[in-house]
């Protein structure tokens, strides 16, 4: 217990510093709910490892996006058979979203017409040849019309650019959603996806369905996009109102149900805003297209050397692309399941073919092919030199394609792993931009992974007990160290919060308890502070010219002894005085002698203070010096100095004998010992009372009779070192006598 202050005291105190504890856990609980979050928040927050969803794949754009790009991402995305598509930047420019560039355009045409005027050729061919009979050539005839009707309708969808466009894209992939509050996006759409930072300008949390102002009467109902986009895969989803908040209930197909805490808001507390998610930029879909691309190009050109001429044509990978094409375009016509599945079986048989053809012995069938016909046939220098530079144009050829396969397997290979089955979210990708924060919000619904704001009831009874706790344990220590462990204790305590809520997920303010602490263990340090700088304060008035100021120190640290108590102690009495004193008034001037008389005193108080005795008394030029009282014993029991504490009178006798061996000092003594009560009042200051007293006051005033300067009670006789001469006795209450002797 602190010095001064009673175990009463101590009590009430702790109890008033509880009282304020707790106001405070419920101010801070008012004003922090909600809850209302901060960097400590986030502190902890960034400690947790809450689960990714794999399904989530983040497709980084600029701002803009325009039509070619779209028509890029969807089909291939398509083509690797992504899940969902939520779209977050802005359409622009008028690109064709099928021919991206001149090159192509110039290559489609020539292409289209090839095929026309080929089947032109074919037909009078086998007229001219009898292959085909004149009655069956009106039939033919007008399969060629519509093969160039179909040529046209090609060009024209390909050449066509614009929303209608967008919109057979987004029906081939099935399921594109874009928000309301993103430019390109339909101005009525009832879905949002733009984040409402928290404070500090932080995004900590998510509202799955928005309440946004309106000029009626009823608030408009927006959905986030996507929670909209989710639905699809619950049996149903709804918002329910517990008795301890809002609840969003998530009821799945497969029968279990997910139900997850909001805050007062409706808010989702997001389980990290820093997640690591797969990512892929637009520009590796850019990649692939364009490697698709150059890739046909080049099987084109491997086509005009005769590279297919061995390959069966249902094999040759040129005229499976461009089966794909075509299968392409009838999907975008006519988006449904059957025409989207054989496209994508039309892709993948193309993958598979273009790799048999150019791992495959095409090649070297080929090349062995023209080193048979320059060995073996008669050939002169300029064919053999068109041979062989054919055959090495072969081989040029069949080295160019096999590194633009390993490229464009390698873009789709890893477009694949990332897209497959995946739920895109397009858009800019920086830290709580839509596409970020839709991201978190898409994981916090598929992993079920999100915070748990703590209900009120079990706030206050978590802060309060462990504000209970802390301050009970410390408020009964010395206000330095209770201020000092106390501040540790709530620091441990935030500590310990935020340790639980990095495993549990759930969130009880850390802020609360620790605030309530520090107020508490404050209050209580600043009035055990007060009362004892005035304990102090009276010790001090009431000790410090008594006792030296080491004594002094313990006695303030310690608060002994009390002002108001009396203590009786086995001590030894020192009565001394200065024989010239007496008289001197009558030869000096007062104030002279007055000096005199204090220098004397001051002497008497440092020599016996730095002893270790107690000054108890200045009567004129007598001292009263004390072994053995209550305040040299709680110094001495600090160094367990059981000589001291015990034999009073040892320590007299030898400080007194040291001073009568000092010829600087003629001073006269006289010593006893006995019980003595201590006691100190404002009007006689810190005296003893007790018959030592009076026989030491006695032997003083019998040193000048017998011609001695120290005369000792025989109670301290036997603490003498030396054969004592016998002086005289005294009378006792009871009859008998005393004896007293000469110290030298």
């Amino acid at each position: 217990m602190s010095a001064f202050i009673s175990g009463k005291q101590s009590f009430l105190i702790f109890l008033a510093g509880l009282c304020i504890a707790a106001g405070i856990v419920f101010l801070s609980n008012y004003l922090l709910a909600g809850p209302r979050l901060g960097p400590h928040y986030d502190f902890f927050l960034n400690r947790r490892q809450p689960p990714v969803s794999g399904e989530i794949l983040l497709v980084g754009t600029g701002e803009n996006v325009d039509n070619s790009d779209m028509y890029t991402v969807l089909m291939t995305l398509t083509e690797l058979d992504a899940s969902d598509l939520i779209f977050l930047a802005q359409i622009s420019g008028t690109s064709s979203p099928i021919l991206g560039n001149e090159w192509e355009i110039r290559q489609r045409f020539n292409d289209e017409f090839n095929l026309i005027g080929n089947n032109i050729s074919n037909l009078f061919e086998g007229i001219r040849t009898g292959s085909v009979r004149p009655l069956e050539a009106p039939g033919y005839v007008e399969t060629l019309v519509e093969l160039t009707r179909n040529g046209r309708d090609r060009l024209t969808s390909a050449l066509i650019a614009g929303n209608e466009e967008l919109d057979r894209l987004t029906r081939v992939f099935g399921h594109v959603w874009e928000a309301g509050d993103i430019k390109a996006a339909p101005e009525d759409s009832p879905w949002y996806v733009s984040p409402r930072l928290d404070r500090g300008g932080k995004l900590r949390r998510i509202a799955p369905v928005l309440m946004a102002d309106t000029e009626g009467n009823n608030p408009l109902v927006v959905e986030h996009l996507v929670y909209r986009s989710l639905q699809s895969r619950w049996a149903s989803s709804e918002i329910e109102f517990a008795e301890h908040g809002p609840v969003l209930a998530i009821h799945k197909k497969d029968g279990t149900e997910l139900k997850i805490p909001l805050d007062k808001n409706g808010n989702i507390l997001l389980d990290s805003s820093a997640l690591q998610f797969k990512h892929i930029d637009i520009d590796s879909f850019r990649e692939y297209e364009e490697a698709d691309r150059n890739m046909r190009r080049l099987l084109k050109e491997a086509e005009d050397i005769g590279a297919f001429s061995k390959t069966r044509p249902e094999r040759v990978p040129l005229y499976l692309h461009d089966h794909a094409v075509v299968l392409r375009e009838e999907l975008l016509n006519s988006p449904e399941q059957e025409v989207k599945a054989a496209w994508i079986a039309a892709r993948d048989d193309y993958f598979l073919s273009l790799e048999d053809f150019l791992y495959g012995s095409a090649e070297t069938t080929l090349v062995n092919g023209y080193e048979e016909i320059i060995a073996v046939e008669n050939l002169n220098e300029e064919n053999i030199a068109r041979l062989v530079s054919l055959r090495d144009e072969l081989i040029r050829c069949f080295a160019a394609m096999r590194e633009k396969y390993l490229e464009l397997a390698a873009l789709r290979g890893f477009l694949s792993g990332e897209a497959a089955a995946s739920y895109c979210i397009m858009g800019q990708v920086f830290a709580q931009s839509p596409a970020d924060a839709s991201a978190l919000l898409a994981n916090a619904l598929l992993t079920g992974g999100h915070i748990i704001p703590g209900q009120n009831r079990y706030i206050l009874f978590w802060s309060l007990g462990a504000v209970f706790f802390i301050m009970l344990i410390v408020h009964a220590l010395r206000p330095a160290v209770m201020l000092t462990v106390g501040l540790i204790a709530a620091a441990l305590c935030a500590a310990g919060f935020g340790w639980s809520f990095i495993t549990s997920a759930y969130w009880i303010d850390p802020a609360i308890a620790c605030v309530g602490c520090i107020f508490g263990i404050m209050f209580i340090f600043c009035v055990k502070t007060a009362i004892r700088r005035n304990g102090a304060r009276n010790f001090r008035f009431a000790y410090s010219h008594v006792v030296s100021k080491p004594v002094m120190k313990e006695l303030v640290r310690r608060g002994r002894p009390l002002l108001s108590e009396t203590i009786i102690e086995h001590a030894a009495i020192i009565a001394l005085k200065d024989p010239s004193m007496p008289g001197m008034e009558d030869k000096e001037e007062p104030a002279h002698a007055a000096d005199t008389l204090a220098q004397f005193r001051a002497k008497v108080r440092d020599i016996f203070t730095n002893a270790g005795a107690v000054i108890i008394s200045y009567e004129g030029g007598t001292v009263l010096a004390c072994f053995g009282s209550p305040p040299q014993r709680i110094y001495s029991d600090r160094f367990d100095e059981e000589e001291i504490s015990c034999n009073p009178a040892l320590n007299a006798v030898r400080l007194v004998t040291e001073l009568l061996r000092n010829s600087t000092i003629n001073w006269h003594f006289g010593m006893d010992s006995g019980d003595c009560a201590f006691s100190w009042s404002p009007e006689t200051g810190y005296t003893a009372n007790g018959r030592a007293v009076v026989r030491a006051r006695l032997l003083l005033s019998m040193t000048s009779r017998f011609q001695v300067r120290s005369i000792v009670a025989d109670s301290v006789r036997e603490y003498l070192n030396q054969p004592a001469r016998k002086l005289g006795a005294m009378r006792q209450g009871d009859g008998g006598r005393e004896y007293f002797y000469e110290l030298k």
